[in-house]
């Protein structure tokens, strides 16, 4: 199709300089995967001298993670992932990512700090009310993204507050089981003069 535009020898130095360009760009992505390699080694150097680092699960980088023996980018990766969705309850929750297991389990426990899960039975006075709630304070909760706590507040917001926590349930994602988890740490108080 290019030959009834361009000669034979202009169709030859342009693939040349397409090949070149890959080339180039694929020289370019290992170089930076290189770099970050050696920040991983470098910090895995530091973590290995001093075995006394601890992390906060809920807070470590993806570079601290990487550092970790048994743990590396991929499975760094993957708890950074688990994180964002909804942070860690405890420690155990660390052992249900894929690729981690009982065995690696016990063996990188030991760079985290120890945090407890948060207690389910509590009275109305040791929970909190979702009409006052904290982003920070939903996401506690397993399964609740920063995302979904944000669309807890706006909705909150646009109806001027929650009578039941059931209709938190019109939140495209939430259904029974997240009201069910939701119930254990909020309760709807009562609405400004409602």
């Amino acid at each position: 199709m290019l030959r009834n535009y361009i000669t034979e020898e202009e169709e030859r130095i342009l693939i040349f300089i397409i090949m070149i360009g890959f080339l180039g760009i694929l020289t370019l992505s290992f170089r930076g995967k290189s770099l970050s390699q050696k920040k991983v080694q470098k910090l895995n150097k530091k973590t290995s001298q001093n075995l006394s680092v601890k992390y906060d699960l809920n807070k470590v980088t993806f570079e601290e993670l990487a550092s970790i023996p048994e743990i590396g980018p991929n499975l760094a990766l993957a708890i950074i992932t688990k994180r964002d969705s909804s942070l860690f309850q405890n420690l155990t929750d660390l052992a249900d990512i894929k690729g981690v297991g009982t065995n690696k389990f016990k063996v990188i426990k030991k760079f985290f700090y120890q945090f407890q899960k948060m207690d389910t039975d509590k009275s109305n006075k040791e929970k909190i009310d979702i009409n006052t709630a904290e982003i920070a304070d939903i996401v506690k909760i397993k399964g609740i993204s920063k995302k979904k706590a944000e669309k807890i507040i706006s909705l909150r917001k646009k109806i001027g507050g929650f009578k039941s926590l059931k209709r938190i349930e019109e939140i495209s994602g939430i259904g029974p089981k997240t009201i069910k988890r939701l119930e254990s740490y909020f309760y709807a108080g009562e609405l400004n003069g409602k």
